[in-house]
C-alpha cells in the first residue's frame, strides 16, 4: 500500500518542486536578471544547470502522468526507462558533482559575482544542484528502470554532449559570453583538457548510475513491471 502511494505520488511531487523552482527563477527579479543575454530569459539554456532543471521537470511530469493513469504501453514505458537511465540521471549527477566540486575549489570558477547571488538563497541553490540527485535516486528505487545497453546510452550521451558544446561556443562567439568564467580564464590547451574532463565526468556518471540500477535489480528483482501490476490492482 505504501509503495503504491509513493509510486503514484513521488514524480508528481518532484515535478511540482521543479516547476516551482523554474517559476521562482523566472519571477524573482534578482535571478531573472542573471540572464547571460540581458532580457533574454531563454539564454539561460547556455548553463547545464538550467538545461538539467528543465529536463527533470519534463521527465517527472511524464513519469507522473504514466504512474497516475497506469499507462502500460510498451513504447511509452521503454522510452521512459531509456531516457531516465541514459540521460536524466547521468546529467543530474554530473551537475551535482561538477557544481559542488567547483564551489569547493573556488565559487568564482562558476558564476563569478553571480555566485554570491545564487548562494544567497540556499533552498533555491539546492533545488538546482542537489535535488536532481536526490529525486532520481528515489525514482530509480520506485521504477526499477530497465537498464539500457551501454552502446545506446553512450550514443545519446554523445549527441547531448555535442549539442551542448555547440551551445556554449555559440554564446561565446556571438555574445562573447562564456557559460562558466573558468573557460575564459584557462588557456586553450587547458580549456580543452577541462572540457574533456567534464565529458569524462558525464560518461562516468552514467556508469555510476547504471551500477546503482544494477544493484536495485539485484536486490529487488520481484518489483519489475510496476505500472502493469498497479493497473491490475
Amino acid at each position: 500500500m505504501l509503495y503504491q502511494v509513493l509510486f503514484k505520488s513521488s514524480n508528481l511531487l518532484f515535478a511540482a518542486s521543479y516547476a516551482y523552482t523554474l517559476y521562482f527563477d523566472y519571477h524573482t527579479e534578482v535571478f531573472y536578471n542573471l540572464c547571460p543575454v540581458p532580457g533574454f530569459y531563454l539564454s539561460k539554456f547556455v548553463w547545464l544547470t538550467f538545461i538539467n532543471l528543465n529536463l527533470h521537470l519534463i521527465y517527472n511530469t511524464l513519469a507522473a502522468i504514466i504512474a497516475l493513469f497506469g499507462l502500460s504501453n510498451s513504447i511509452i514505458l521503454n522510452g521512459l526507462h531509456f531516457i531516465a537511465t541514459s540521460l536524466i540521471f547521468p546529467v543530474g549527477l554530473t551537475v551535482t558533482v561538477l557544481f559542488w566540486a567547483l564551489v569547493y575549489l573556488d565559487p568564482q570558477f562558476l558564476l563569478d559575482k553571480e555566485a554570491e547571488i545564487l548562494m544567497s538563497s540556499p533552498w533555491f541553490n539546492h533545488c538546482l544542484h542537489t535535488l536532481p540527485l536526490l529525486t532520481m535516486t528515489i525514482d530509480f528505487l520506485l521504477w526499477r528502470h530497465s537498464r539500457p545497453t551501454w552502446k545506446s546510452a553512450f550514443i545519446i550521451i554523445y549527441i547531448f554532449m555535442i549539442a551542448y558544446l555547440i551551445d556554449i561556443h555559440y554564446f561565446y562567439y556571438f555574445y562573447n559570453f562564456w557559460a562558466y568564467p573558468i573557460l575564459g580564464i584557462l588557456s586553450l590547451p587547458r580549456r580543452i583538457f577541462f572540457i574533456i574532463l567534464c565529458i569524462v565526468v558525464l560518461f562516468a556518471s552514467f556508469l555510476v548510475t547504471d551500477a546503482y540500477n544494477r544493484i536495485i535489480h539485484f536486490i529487488l528483482p520481484k518489483q519489475r513491471g510496476t505500472v502493469k501490476k498497479l493497473k491490475k490492482k
